[in-house]
């Protein structure tokens, strides 16, 4: 609630829910806030985490409704990828780039492939072409840049991409309900100390924290270590 109302806040304070920019007030800002929290619902993401990415987004574009669907696709998009948190904020930069009308250089095209390729080849798909197709005609002003990000954001929220990450969904709520258990017989408040420290520190649960884990466990490890700082201070 209070990432809500701050989020609203703020939002309220750059003109975005007065009518001074892009008409869109209190109840819309409020629903985008509802639809970020529902989309992380499941999810090892915060819902600090994806409100700050959609904050990322009005900046680039100014427009705060496909700023929420982008944040929702962006997100789903790194989970379908396993993407850890480097690859993330790179992903995040160029999609941010996009959304602003900058054109992307060749470099900045592959990093996009690489960081997200589930996500990269379902927007292909979408748009009947192959990566390569896709890529060269962006490159060269063949396909425009709002196109792909259309697209980006159907397959993110609705089509392959967001599947994928809703499979996964399945599969991290199992595995939080078997740790919730594991914890519950070593002592009924243990998981709620940790949950509620965690979400202090790193602003996800501790169970989110141990979800998120990429493939080398540093997004993990460094946020148990935050906590354990947080906590030795």
């Amino acid at each position: 609630a209070d990432i809500l109302n701050t989020t609203e806040a703020v939002l309220k304070l750059q003109g975005y829910d007065l009518g001074k920019k892009f008409s869109v007030g209190a109840d819309k800002a409020r629903t985008a806030m509802e639809n970020l929290d529902e989309a992380v619902q499941g999810l090892p993401t915060g819902l600090d985490e994806i409100v700050a990415s959609m904050k990322v987004y009005v900046g680039a574009s100014e427009d705060v409704e496909k700023s929420t669907r982008m944040a929702i696709a962006a997100n789903n998009a790194y989970i379908a990828s396993g993407v850890d948190a480097t690859r993330k904020r790179y992903s995040e930069r160029q999609l941010q780039n996009l959304m602003s009308g900058a054109e992307l250089t060749t470099q900045q095209w592959d990093s996009l492939r690489k960081n997200i390729p589930l996500a990269m080849n379902a927007v292909a798909h979408e748009l009947d072409m192959s990566m390569g197709e896709m890529i060269d005609d962006l490159k060269n002003g063949r396909l425009e840049a709002d196109k792909f990000l259309d697209a980006f954001i159907k397959v993110g929220t609705e089509g392959k991409v967001y599947k994928s990450a809703q499979k996964l969904k399945i599969t991290w709520e199992a595995l939080s309900s078997n740790i919730s258990i594991a914890f519950s017989r070593m002592g009924a408040n243990i998981l709620d100390t940790l949950n509620e420290v965690s979400k202090k520190t790193t602003g996800r649960t501790f169970l989110q924290q141990l979800l998120g884990v990429d493939k080398n466990g540093k997004d993990v490890g460094d946020g148990i270590k935050g906590i354990i700082r947080s906590e030795e201070r």
